[in-house]
């Protein structure tokens, strides 16, 4: 079996440097997040086998998608600024507890990360959307490494444009 080709531009393929992250809150700014380290993105559709009597294959259900899930390690210095621009749109939009306390978790923002190269209209792109913050973790020890957060997110949708192509696809 030939296997086919990885798509290139002038002999290279997509690397961290080819990706952009954008991040647009709901009544809020647009953020590019260029303090991400590591993305993590899941998605996909649930499909059962239908067997017959004796066991015998007879098909795939038509199956049902899964819920997406994302998550985004951030350094240290960026997830501050990023919390900070939540914290201010949902500080504006009364999502405030009696204690004072503001629910940066209720705000929902759409992101979408692109893939190029330098100096190409050639772009790949997710978008995920209707997205909110789920929780954060933290773990730092002593080291030359940069301190980093990794945030898991709700991702209600994830849409997906393919090199050349106009039309935004998802999953089912």
């Amino acid at each position: 079996m030939q296997q086919r080709p990885s798509p290139t531009q002038n002999g290279r393929v997509y690397d961290w440097a080819s990706l952009s992250v954008v991040v647009t809150i709901h009544d809020g700014p647009q953020i590019d997040l260029s303090g991400v380290s590591a993305i993590s993105l899941e998605c996909g559709q649930e499909v059962a086998r239908a067997r017959g009597i004796g066991g015998k294959y007879l098909g795939r259900t038509g199956g049902r998608p899964t819920d997406p899930t994302a998550s985004f390690t951030f350094y240290k210095a960026e997830h501050g600024a990023f919390m900070s621009s939540l914290a201010a749109v949902a500080e504006a939009q009364g999502m405030v507890r009696d204690d004072g306390a503001i629910v940066v978790g209720d705000v929902s923002f759409d992101c979408t990360y692109s893939c190029s190269m330098h100096g190409t209209p050639d772009i790949e792109q997710f978008m995920l959307k209707g997205m909110s913050v789920l929780s954060q973790s933290a773990s730092f020890s002593e080291g030359t490494d940069p301190l980093a957060v990794e945030v898991p997110f709700f991702v209600a949708e994830v849409l997906y444009r393919p090199r050349q192509s106009a039309a935004w696809q998802v999953i089912k």
